[in-house]
């Protein structure tokens, strides 16, 4: 099996990972990219989610939109941030 350098294989550093942050690195990293994309969406009343897209990192805006969508349960265009110094809380409706 591979290491991930120093022993580590990647079964033993997704575990750890697990048990530090709560997340498996690759939720993580999409929860990151999420959290960017957030902030850089600005609280604009109509940000270019296409070209957000592309500078946050996701292939193209249906990744972005899919990813949205797991991560929030609101597409882009439903999204409506807290407050412009909140932009990262995504409210949860009923």
């Amino acid at each position: 099996m591979a290491t991930c350098g120093g022993g580590w294989t990647p079964r033993r550093l997704n575990r750890r990972f697990m048990s530090r942050i709560g997340l498996a690195p690759k939720r993580f990293s999409r929860v990151r990219r999420f959290q960017r994309l957030l902030r850089a969406a600005g609280g604009r009343d109509d940000p270019d989610w296409a070209r957000l897209a592309v500078d946050c990192g996701f292939y193209d805006q249906a990744h972005l939109i899919n990813d949205f969508r797991d991560l929030s349960g609101l597409t882009p265009g439903a999204y409506r941030p807290r407050s412009v110094d909140v932009p990262n809380h995504v409210p949860v409706t009923d």
